[in-house]
């Protein structure tokens, strides 16, 4: 919901406007947090198909992150003696986080099969072939 800063009656109030300011799934979590924090996310948890739009956008703010932690600083470390690949450690990084939990809260809602279950882990499988191909230079 949008809120708005007014003054009715000489006193500050907030009214809330009937719009949706974003939608807190897929990519939008990204968006939900920076508006929040302002800053993008480099964690990733929640349903699957959000994760993995989630997991996406935590790896490339790794290659951004300050060298905080052994993770952030061994990423600036590899780009420091690789700068020309960033979007090849980008993508280790998002497969490296790839498992069986991206994937379980979709089998556990269907039973489906062949293409109907295909299409179903789409959300997930897709930005995966996305990495591999990144890294395959396809």
């Amino acid at each position: 919901m949008v809120s708005e800063f007014q003054v009715k009656d000489g006193k500050p109030v907030l009214v809330h406007q009937p719009k949706i300011d974003f939608i807190n799934d897929k990519a939008g979590k990204a968006v939900g947090i920076y508006q929040h924090i302002g800053r993008r996310p480099i964690l990733a948890f929640g349903n699957a198909d959000a994760d993995m739009q989630t997991l996406v956008d935590d790896a490339a703010a790794r290659l951004d992150a300050p060298p905080v932690c052994a993770t952030t600083s061994a990423v600036q470390a590899v780009l420091e003696v690789l700068p020309g690949y960033a979007d090849d450690l980008r993508a280790m990084l998002v497969l490296s986080w790839v498992g069986e939990s991206l994937v379980n809260p979709i089998f556990a809602r269907t039973d489906a099969i062949g293409s109907v279950m295909r299409k179903k882990i789409e959300p997930v499988t897709l930005p995966i072939r996305q990495q591999l191909a990144q890294l395959l230079g396809s």
